[in-house]
């Protein structure tokens, strides 16, 4: 690998984003945020995607910015030493490719972006600390929804891969009977053209449903953990904000000093009546202080201090368990005592809760710091290496 005389942070991206950088469209990326951290560092930066690296060469089909904000140039340079992941690769050629540049000594952080939430918990489980804040779970299958049906009145049922609260349903009892609500899947419609023109086309029309039944599973749910893995967990009661249940996204990430520390925080509360919180599900983001000053109870500076004791405490424990981990959105709840409980994992947050929740200051630092610690990590190898001047 050649020697690099200034610091390049490279960041790995999927086809769709890095399409819409001439575009001026990169979906929840705020690229404009690692440029700003990069030009504040001193360093340069890069962007690119797996097929764009040239292994045998040893280069990189790379954009690049150049002067003004949003003006590119397109370049093939060495591959960059230091690589941001920020790319979901699922394929075994993807994961092979990344492989091959870990075993040339190229460093990518948050190498992989996805993993199970079945993976997840096994982890967090073996650590004594962790165990009180996680849910009882259990992969599902009928007869473990059985069981837990008689443990819990109140269930969550997900997908173990996933993102953005698709596929989770709950499932509660009441009035003798047992309640599945879930979301429909998109409709097809007939709809009229400006030109008085009929076509059917299927558009996202999706609704909440309940399904009502006494003990016997409903046929379309063991359909479903038979084509996918799901996972039944036990219900945690959140603490709410105007009747509706909120829990917090907490970005824990490695900066210069390369230790982990809490970059921010921001809740997202459920839409009425319903309890999924995720912002793409509905959900409404606040900042911590504001769904506190709702819960007299709760006691705002001790809330925050016990969620960022284990969003480290998780952080740390992970960290130890997977490769090159260094930017983490963990999503925790607060129960109506205060008590903070893990709800998932996110290895390639989607960070635009800060920007929702107004919080300016956090939307920069969760750019900055990754950034930060690409720095960090390529002025270590320098030294390693005896080229640092």
């Amino acid at each position: 690998m050649p020697a690099e005389e200034h610091p390049m942070i490279g960041v790995l991206l999927n086809g769709r984003t890095l399409r819409g950088i001439r575009r001026g469209s990169t979906q929840h990326e705020a690229l404009q945020l690692y440029e700003h951290a990069a030009a504040r560092l001193g360093c340069r930066i890069c962007y690119f995607r797996l097929r764009d690296i040239s292994l045998r060469r040893r280069q990189v089909k790379a954009i690049i910015p150049d002067g003004p904000v949003g003006r590119y140039v397109t370049r093939m340079i060495p591959i960059p030493s230091v690589i941001h992941n920020r790319a979901i690769h699922l394929t075994r050629r993807a994961q092979a490719r990344l492989g091959r540049l870990h075993h040339l000594r190229y460093y990518i952080y948050n190498r992989h972006t996805r993993y199970s939430k079945w993976f997840i918990h096994q982890l967090l489980s073996k650590h004594p600390d962790i165990v009180p804040h996680l849910p009882e779970t259990r992969q599902a299958t009928p007869t473990a929804i059985h069981q837990m049906m008689e443990r819990y009145d109140t269930l969550i049922i997900k997908p173990s891969n996933g993102s953005i609260g698709r596929g989770i349903m709950k499932l509660f009892k009441d009035g003798g009977r047992w309640h599945l609500q879930y979301r429909t899947a998109g409709m097809e419609r007939t709809l009229r053209t400006r030109r008085g023109k009929r076509s059917k086309r299927r558009i996202r029309t999706r609704r909440w449903a309940v399904i009502s039944f006494r003990s016997k599973l409903p046929a379309a749910l063991k359909r479903l953990i038979r084509q996918r893995r799901f996972l039944v967990q036990q219900h945690i009661p959140l603490a709410c904000y105007m009747e509706r249940p909120f829990d917090l996204r907490v970005s824990v990430q490695k900066g210069d000093s390369g230790s982990w520390q809490v970059t921010g925080i921001v809740g997202k509360a459920a839409p009425a009546k319903l309890f999924l919180t995720n912002v793409a599900q509905g959900g409404t983001v606040y900042t911590l202080e504001h769904l506190l000053a709702a819960n007299p109870s709760l006691h705002p500076e001790r809330v925050r201090a016990e969620v960022e004791r284990l969003a480290l405490l998780i952080a740390d424990h992970l960290d130890r368990h997977l490769p090159n981990l260094a930017d983490l959105g963990l999503d925790i709840g607060i129960t109506q005592l205060g008590f903070p409980m893990f709800i998932e994992c996110n290895c390639r947050d989607l960070r635009y809760s800060f920007l929702e929740g107004g919080l300016w200051e956090e939307w920069a630092a969760v750019y900055y710091q990754p950034i930060s610690y690409g720095q960090r990590i390529w002025l270590d190898r320098q030294v390693t290496s005896g080229t640092a001047n």
